[in-house]
């Protein structure tokens, strides 16, 4: 069967999103098919959407928002659970196929020397015939296997290539291109589907705000790009006591200013981590190696912790953490409060 063109593929995330999922149903079922069926043109179709899809991802990754670049890893992943199968069938149909082929000629060699010696029959000629065709169908079969097994491969590629993309599309998407932690947006979701589950299910949790004190004064001084590399150092400070708690997340709130959420946390275990920051930031030393003569850059940080309350809208507890983190302020540099 000859193989059609693939429909062309539109610019829109959710139609790609679409065709990444029915490429992924398609292989499956082909895997599903098992031994006996050719599948060489099904999977010359496949490649040919396969090299559309990826195409249109390179124009679109940049637009996509992050719900949709999960939701088509999700779908990639299918598709890399589809080519492991297809390529186990694959290897399976190959052995098979082989030792097939080889049974075949040697029952048509063997009948054939029964010809030459005067002891065929009828009934020998009939089992040649048949010998025959199951050989023949034997050989074509393994023409469809090599045309497999070369889709499968270029398959691969492809769908490694989308892979690659999409993940670059994540970082672009979810984090913050300066500091690598998430940008607010996605924090905000994030904050937002947590504050709207029910008690029962989060129990108690906090969010801290942290503001480097000194970063304005820095870039006076030394520089917006000495004061992005702090900003930076401080975030990889913040982002590792985030990775103690599980399921903890920070963001870039504002310009200075980080953001942690601490799942199934008190007040006073919020309190703590904030001191292991304030802490922590507060000891650390950078040496400016672009400044003349060159310098040793150091901080403060002041931070809010606050508690939410069951039931409490995403809104009114980001006010109060606001408000908690302008108390903090007030009271001076390398603070803390705490309101629960």
């Amino acid at each position: 069967m000859a193989a059609t063109t693939a429909p062309s593929i539109g610019h829109d995330p959710e139609e790609l999103t679409h065709r990444l999922e029915r490429l992924g149903g398609r292989l499956m079922d082909l895997a599903r098919e098992g031994p006996g069926k050719k599948i060489a043109g099904p999977l010359v179709e496949c490649v040919q959407e396969l090299r559309q899809v990826w195409s249109a991802l390179r124009d679109l990754a940049l637009v996509f928002d992050a719900n949709r670049v999960e939701k088509m890893l999700k779908h990639e992943n299918e598709l890399r659970q589809a080519m492991e199968i297809l390529n186990g069938t694959v290897d399976s149909l190959s052995h098979a196929n082989v030792r097939t082929e080889a049974r075949m000629a040697e029952q048509i060699h063997a009948l054939d020397e029964m010809a030459a010696l005067g002891d065929a029959n009828p009934m020998a000629e009939r089992l040649r015939c048949v010998t025959g065709t199951v050989h023949e169908t034997a050989c074509e079969m393994r023409d469809d296997i090599v045309a497999s097994a070369a889709s499968l491969a270029e398959s691969e590629q492809i769908i490694q290539a989308v892979g690659r993309e999409l993940r670059e599309s994540r970082k672009q998407v979810m984090y913050d291109a300066l500091t690598r932690v998430l940008n607010r947006v996605v924090f905000d979701q994030r904050l937002g589907e947590l504050a709207a589950q029910p008690a029962g299910v989060t129990g108690t949790w906090c969010m801290t705000l942290v503001v480097v004190d000194d970063l304005k004064a820095v870039n006076r001084q030394h520089g917006r790009q000495v004061g992005d590399a702090l900003l930076f150092c401080v975030a990889q400070i913040v982002q590792a006591v985030c990775d103690t708690h599980p399921g903890a997340f920070v963001g870039r709130w504002a310009g200075e200013e980080f953001a942690i959420v601490f799942p199934h946390c008190l007040l006073r275990e919020g309190s703590q981590m904030a001191e292991e920051i304030r802490g922590t930031v507060g000891l650390a030393k950078w040496e400016c190696k672009t400044a003349t003569p060159r310098a040793v850059i150091a901080t403060t940080a002041t931070l809010a912790v606050v508690e939410h309350h069951d039931g409490e809208s995403a809104e009114a507890f980001v006010r109060r953490a606001e408000h908690c983190l302008d108390r903090a302020v007030r009271h001076g540099p390398n603070s803390i409060s705490a309101e629960g």
